[in-house]
């Protein structure tokens, strides 16, 4: 689970979203993987989202300061707690707003931040062909 309100309310909803569920059971072959979730669903999750980026967005906002006067007068485990939220609400509000994307594009979506993060950071390593 994350650290930050947000993302563990976008992990619920994801979970609630998601066919097949957490991604340790995607790939059970008893069941099909691409099962899309019903058009309510989409629908439902598709304003869960945008209200999820708007309020990871306030709660990034609130962690930045509590992080910075954390860091000026707190004991470093508490800066740190403090800038691990920050981390978490943070990328929770790109998480949240992508997901508005790709919850019409993929049939799962993956429901930890720590696994969508993993995946986040290896999409940066690839490199980007042009075509000339």
């Amino acid at each position: 689970m994350g650290i930050s309100l947000c993302s563990n309310l976008t992990t619920k909803l994801i979970l609630w979203r998601n066919p097949q569920g957490h991604e340790r059971i995607w790939f059970n072959r008893e069941r099909e993987f691409r099962v899309f979730p019903s058009k309510g669903k989409l629908l439902l999750a598709e304003l869960g989202f945008g209200c999820l980026g708007i309020a990871s967005t306030v709660e990034w906002i609130v962690s930045a300061i509590v992080a910075l006067l954390a860091k000026l007068c707190c004991s470093r485990s508490l800066a740190n707690r403090a800038v691990n939220w920050y981390r978490s609400s943070a990328f929770t509000t790109l998480w949240a707003f992508s997901n508005l994307f790709f919850n019409f594009v993929y049939p799962n979506l993956f429901t930890e931040e720590r696994n969508a993060n993993t995946w986040a950071q290896f999409l940066q390593r690839l490199p980007i062909q042009r075509r000339n």
